[in-house]
């Protein structure tokens, strides 16, 4: 028969090769995890063994062996908690690497592009996973933070929506009103180079250079009416407040009414010392 001291002697060879094993892991969740089964199943063996001698030679009472089971149960418990904590705490570490391999792809990529927004979107899921595997405490308290949680990824995703499209009409803005200022000094110069070249007198130039400007006037607020109406469309998409944007309409709009009516209403000052130059040129 095997005695005590052979038994304690193989438990703490296995034990030592078990250790030996695992010192030839690289730092992994599963090194992580097998040092704590090694540990968990050495000292279970050895509680067991306590139970097996003090039955074999009667020297264990009834109260013993009730305190080494539950010893045995607590051990368990001890094992299941720590082995749930390392997994939690190595998912957490895997989701953060997530995280920074998004932010990086972040940096590179176009202000305003559809790939900076799929980036964003990602981000922000990847923070509420961050969120939610973070949470502690009762199960009622992780029911109601996690319900909190989607509520404010709900919002937060529709803010990064609405922020996007309105980056993208602003840009969109800029390039119309480059295009148009672009084409307001293309026509200026050609008439300033007629009006040098005597083709035409200083009473039609400055009546077509007023024309000219007017017209930039009245296509800059168009498209400052376009831009704000889309952003409104936007708005009321993601279900925010449209009260500013339904001002910048209105203000926009009596802008346009405004310079009708200054339109409609000039008159021609000025045409007297106009016809006068003329003349003085042809002399």
């Amino acid at each position: 028969a095997i005695t005590n001291k052979e038994m304690k002697n193989s438990l703490d060879i296995k034990k030592d090769l078990a250790q030996s094993e695992i010192e030839l892991m690289e730092d992994t969740k599963e090194k992580r995890l097998a040092i704590l089964t090694a540990g968990y199943e050495a000292e279970k063996a050895e509680v067991e063994l306590k139970i097996k001698t003090g039955k074999a030679d009667h020297t264990l009472t009834v109260q013993q062996e009730e305190d080494l089971n539950k010893q045995l149960i607590n051990l368990g418990k001890i094992y299941l908690k720590e082995q749930e904590e390392i997994n939690k705490e190595w998912h957490l570490k895997e989701l953060n690497n997530e995280k920074e391999a998004i932010e990086l792809q972040l940096a590179s990529v176009q202000e305003g592009s559809a790939e900076e927004l799929k980036l964003k979107t990602n981000l922000l899921q990847k923070n509420l996973e961050i969120e939610m595997a973070s949470i502690e405490g009762s199960e009622e308290r992780k029911t109601e933070l996690r319900k909190l949680l989607t509520n404010k990824h709900t919002h937060d995703q529709a803010q990064l929506e609405l922020e996007h499209g309105k980056k993208i009409l602003e840009e969109q803005s800029i390039q119309e009103v480059i295009a148009l200022t672009n084409n307001q000094r293309r026509k200026l110069e050609i008439l300033r180079k007629n009006y040098d070249d005597g083709k035409i007198s200083l009473k039609e130039y400055n009546k077509e250079r007023k024309k000219i400007e007017q017209e930039y006037s009245d296509e800059s607020l168009k498209i400052a009416l376009k831009k704000a109406e889309e952003e409104l469309k936007i708005i009321q998409e993601s279900g925010g407040d449209i009260t500013q944007a339904m001002l910048t309409i209105a203000n926009v709009k009596k802008q346009i009414q405004d310079q009708g009516d200054t339109s409609a209403t000039a008159d021609d000052k000025g045409s007297d010392w106009e016809d006068w130059s003329d003349q003085e040129r042809v002399n």
